[in-house]
């Protein structure tokens, strides 16, 4: 984004940790889709706070853990090396308690069955296009019904 401008707002060539030590302070700060690929999670999120003002916002968003696709191996996407942790609504209410924190909210993008990968010539095909759709349907359907949460989980913290 930095080298092709892709972006209305300024950008910083810098990690959260480098921005911390000398930013203003912010009222929300945001992490949408990066936690899970940060090694050192804990001082990601420290340096976030320190980016927050008193009683200002942490919003998170990651793959959540606890849905059934992302469990027992099934997602090769959501394990090492793509993905370094696994985040749950439970990690971190635990993770808001351990920093002092307030734990504001937690909503789960509705499940939706995955993407199937298949060839350019099948997609463009009527009847793929067909099947796909009611495979979709009715498996996101299906995974609602069972009660499953959806594959991202968006917290809200509060400093």
């Amino acid at each position: 984004a930095i080298k092709t401008k892709h972006c209305l707002s300024p950008l910083l060539p810098e990690t959260v940790e480098e921005h911390s030590k000398n930013c203003e302070l912010y009222d929300v700060v945001c992490s949408f889709q990066v936690l899970e690929h940060i090694a050192e999670p804990h001082r990601f999120l420290l340096s976030s706070l320190k980016c927050l003002r008193d009683g200002g916002h942490l919003i998170l968003s990651v793959p959540n853990d606890e849905f059934i696709l992302h469990q027992k191996y099934l997602d090769p996407l959501n394990l090492p090396p793509h993905h370094l942790g696994c985040y749950s609504e439970k990690v971190f209410r635990s993770i808001a308690k351990n920093l002092d924190l307030n734990f504001v909210s937690a909503e789960h993008q509705p499940p939706s069955f995955p993407q199937i990968h298949t060839s350019e010539s099948a997609k463009n095909s009527k009847l793929w296009r067909s099947y796909y759709r009611i495979f979709s349907a009715f498996g996101s359907r299906l995974l609602r019904f069972l009660g499953e949460p959806g594959h991202t989980l968006l917290v809200v913290l509060q400093k």
